[in-house]
């Protein structure tokens, strides 16, 4: 068995996964339902300006409110909370199968000494 046959296996776990499933269920669900489909657009274009507000250097605080309001009314709604915590489950997940990638491939730093600076990142 090759590599991409092993992927291919990995991918095929991850789809029959209950993580996956329930993610594709709520996903599915929000895209009936026209009013959670707005309010979770909304919430992620809110969620992009912090984030963009943050990477300039600018102050978020008042975004910040504002997506912390949008997020406690998304709250309110029992679809849009399973496909939170349905989306959440599933990077989790994601984000668990990479560490192990980058452990067992040794692709992350083990010490905090590990530090590039500003001449490394420029290739001569």
């Amino acid at each position: 068995m090759d590599i991409y046959d092993k992927t291919a296996d990995l991918a095929a776990t991850i789809r029959d996964s209950e993580e996956y499933s329930d993610f594709i269920e709520t996903t599915e669900k929000i895209e009936t339902s026209p009013d959670a489909r707005a309010l979770l657009k909304e919430y992620r274009a809110k969620q992009f300006a912090c984030e963009l507000a943050d990477m300039a250097g600018e102050d978020s605080e008042s975004l910040r409110e504002s997506l912390d309001e949008l997020c406690a009314e998304m709250e309110k709604d029992d679809l849009l909370r399973r496909y939170l915590s349905a989306e959440y489950n599933l990077y989790r997940m994601m984000e668990k199968i990479r560490d192990i990638f980058a452990e067992k491939l040794s692709l992350e730093p083990d010490s905090e000494d590990y530090i590039i600076d500003e001449e490394s990142l420029y290739l001569n």
